[in-house]
This record gives structure tokens, C-alpha cells and sequence, in this order.
């Protein structure tokens, strides 16, 4: 009958290991210190994420190419051959030099930064009787001045800009796992989540 069903149902859940709260915090505390030294350091943050970029374009350049001799019909893998290549050369580029390959993107994130920016500012004029619009203007009109910004300083201004990006990015995603981790602390101090998995 049902009482028998219960136990059934339950046994069957997986049970996961808790992560302690502490380790949240603790993990999110290096993101942000890495990012602190970041901003003291963002020529070799530069550096270091464009060969991260580098190596990972070609690994996917590497395996889109082998992907691309089983793949039928033959214009599929005409095209994955193609976007093999090119991946490939993109990462062997950003490895090899990895100055110019920094100029290269600080150009592409200046024009992609102008163009968000226009788009923004357009759509928020297109939509005037949103009670959003003039935040929206103001968003993008700082989006485009930063753009502007970049592009006028190009190409002095790409040997830190990449890294100073990428010190924001890991001091926001250490900010996020130590507010992660509080939050749990809350949680289960409130017995909102159980503090040790249930009995098997």
C-alpha cells in the first residue's frame, strides 16, 4: 500500500555530500585576491588569459578537425574543416604572439562595445514610454563611450585591458561564491537545508 511506497521513493533519491559553507567562502576569498593582484598586474593578466584563450581555441580547432573527417555529407565536413582551421589558426596566433593577439581583441571588444552601445541607446528611444528607457539610455550610452574610449587608445591601451577585465571578472565571481557560501551558512542555520545528508 502507500506506506510501503514511501520508503521506496525516498531510498531512491540520490544523496549528495554538503559542501561546508566555509569552502565557499574560502574558494570565493582566492577569486578575489587573485583579482585584487590582478589590477596591480593586468600586462601579465593580459598575457596569461590571452594563452588560456590561445591554447583553448586550439584544442577546439584540433578536435572540430578531427570531427571533421567522419562527418558526412561531405559539405558538413567541408564546413566543420573550415571552422576547424580557423580556430586553429586563431589559437596557434594567440599562443605564438600573444601582444598582437591582445590587440586584436582589445579592437574586436572596443567596435563590439560601440555597437552594443548604439543598439542599446536606439532601442531605449524606440521604446520612450517604458519607464526604463532613460536607464537604458544612460546604460548605453556609457557602453558606447567606453567603446570610444578604447578604440581612440588602441592599440597603447591593449596590454592592459584584456587583463583588467579578466582581474574584474574573477573578483565578481569570488564576491558571488563568498555570497554563495553566507547564504548557505543562513540557510542551514535556519533549517532551511539539512546540514548533513539524511540516513541511507
Amino acid at each position: 500500500g502507500p506506506p510501503m511506497s514511501m520508503p521506496a521513493a525516498s531510498a531512491s533519491e540520490p544523496t549528495s555530500v554538503q559542501v561546508p559553507w566555509l569552502a565557499y567562502v574560502v574558494v570565493g576569498s582566492l577569486f578575489f585576491l587573485l583579482g585584487v593582484v590582478g589590477l596591480g598586474v593586468t600586462a601579465a593578466f593580459t598575457i596569461y588569459s590571452v594563452l588560456i584563450g590561445g591554447l583553448l581555441l586550439s584544442i577546439a580547432g584540433a578536435l572540430q578537425l578531427f570531427n571533421a573527417v567522419f562527418a558526412r555529407p561531405i559539405r558538413i565536413a567541408l564546413v566543420q574543416f573550415v571552422c576547424g582551421v580557423l580556430y586553429l589558426a586563431a589559437g596557434i596566433f594567440a599562443v605564438l604572439d600573444p601582444g598582437r593577439a591582445s590587440m586584436v581583441l582589445t579592437l574586436l571588444l572596443a567596435i563590439s562595445l560601440i555597437v552594443t552601445g548604439l543598439s542599446r541607446v536606439l532601442l531605449a528611444f524606440m521604446h520612450r514610454r517604458l519607464l526604463t528607457w532613460l536607464a537604458m539610455v544612460v546604460g548605453g550610452g556609457i557602453t558606447l563611450l567606453v567603446g570610444v574610449y578604447l578604440l581612440r587608445r588602441w592599440p597603447w591601451d591593449s596590454a592592459w585591458v584584456i587583463g583588467l577585465l579578466f582581474a574584474i571578472d574573477l573578483m565578481s565571481q569570488g564576491l558571488a561564491w563568498i555570497l554563495l557560501g553566507f547564504h548557505l551558512r543562513g540557510a542551514r542555520r535556519m533549517g532551511a537545508i539539512p546540514k548533513s545528508p539524511p540516513p541511507q
